[in-house]
């Protein structure tokens, strides 16, 4: 059987893995399309940033920069048309973040979905951006008639097709994680749990720091640390100084060593966001042998497995995620049980594996098409 041949691939992207805001999608774009650049000639279109180069190289693919955050949805489709006019592609693919690009539909195109917005964005976003959002998102089915789309889980897969989106035309590729190291450093004598990612109002860190105050007036010795930056640490802050010695420390960003070592030493990482894709920090988390605790939401619900290698709490819920907290500081065989089998199920979940699974949806798609669309020769 011979090898594929390599493709010629258009990526869109709002951002990319240099990007200062760069989160979740992008270290999914880096992980999936830095390898599959190994075997494919990829071109990714996204925005610029201040001090960013309007033509660079990351990670084996050719980078243009257009624009900025608030008008590179108006100038991309533009700079988009004329790549198209000057060289042939394979395959269009669209990372799709906040607002769908009106993008051509004269190649196969392959639509990438993390998870769809819906009333959320208001919680994300300032309230004009929000509605836009929300509009852009009701005529999905409209914008990608025609286009394959991957999924990055169970969940997103069921949100595409209650907004109308045949189910034959949505597959999923699950999120990933590096392989576990041999060894990680020892879980913290005193109970340890964790936040990392972006501190943004839906992600509801808030919940995390009021469960803490009621278990700080039980008596209870623990601490909690939260990784990351964004807009609403500055709430999260006062929230803090409002309590008298509350056990929770802001770390901001952090490498990826001290991340990988902080998750480590937790007895478990919290995680109550109202929705995500599929919640990378819960296989980070895992991948170094440290359960979570998660909203039961949509992405989340597909990371965790309820009382296996996490637990579920109800969303909105703080009296519950309470509960889970006292639970597993009273019994750390629980965490040890939990951590093991979450390090057990992330083992064989590689990006290496995701880049494969990847590669022969895109192949597919090419192999489909018509001989008009380009072989790639």
């Amino acid at each position: 059987m011979h090898p594929a041949p390599p493709r010629r691939i258009l990526l869109v992207n709002w951002m990319d893995p240099t990007h200062p805001r760069a989160g979740g999608a992008e270290r999914h774009l880096l992980e999936i399309f830095g390898r599959l650049a190994e075997r494919h000639q990829i071109t990714l279109v996204t925005s610029g940033y201040p001090g960013a180069r309007p033509v660079a190289s990351v990670a084996g693919m050719a980078v243009v920069r257009v624009g900025g955050t608030f008008d590179f949805a108006v100038r991309a489709p533009f700079v988009i048309r004329r790549l198209l006019a000057r060289r042939r592609f394979d395959l269009l693919i669209e990372d799709l973040n906040k607002i769908p690009l009106i993008l051509p539909r004269s190649i196969p195109r392959l639509m990438l979905a993390h998870h769809l917005w819906g009333s959320v964005a208001f919680a994300a976003a300032p309230w004009p951006i929000a509605l836009l959002t929300w509009l852009a998102e009701q005529p999905l089915h409209l914008i990608y008639a025609g286009a394959e789309i991957a999924a990055v889980s169970p969940s997103t897969r069921h949100e595409l097709i209650a907004r109308g989106v045949p189910s034959d035309r949505i597959v999923v590729v699950e999120n990933a994680v590096d392989p576990p190291p041999d060894e990680t450093p020892s879980r913290t004598e005193e109970p340890l749990f964790v936040y990392v990612g972006r501190l943004q109002r839906y992600k509801r860190i808030d919940l995390l720091i009021e469960a803490a105050r009621m278990l700080q007036h039980e008596g209870r010795r623990f601490r909690v640390a939260i990784v990351g930056n964004g807009p609403d640490r500055s709430r999260l802050e006062r929230m803090v100084r409002r309590s008298d010695h509350l056990p929770v420390e802001f770390l901001g960003a952090i490498g990826d060593t001290e991340r990988d070592d902080l998750l480590a030493r937790a007895w478990a990482n919290v995680l109550m966001s109202r929705k995500e894709g599929y919640g990378l920090t819960v296989l980070e988390a895992a991948r170094m042998g440290t359960p979570s605790v998660v909203a039961f939401a949509p992405g989340l619900q597909d990371a965790v497995r309820h009382l296996e290698d996490g637990l579920w709490v109800p969303y909105h819920h703080l009296p519950t995620l309470a509960d889970a907290l006292r639970y597993l500081i009273d019994n750390p065989e629980a965490v040890a049980k939990l951590g093991g089998a979450a390090r057990k199920r992330v083992s064989s979940r590689s990006w290496d594996l995701a880049a494969e699974e990847m590669d022969l949806v895109l192949q597919r798609i090419i192999a489909q098409s018509s001989p008009q669309s380009g072989s790639g020769s």
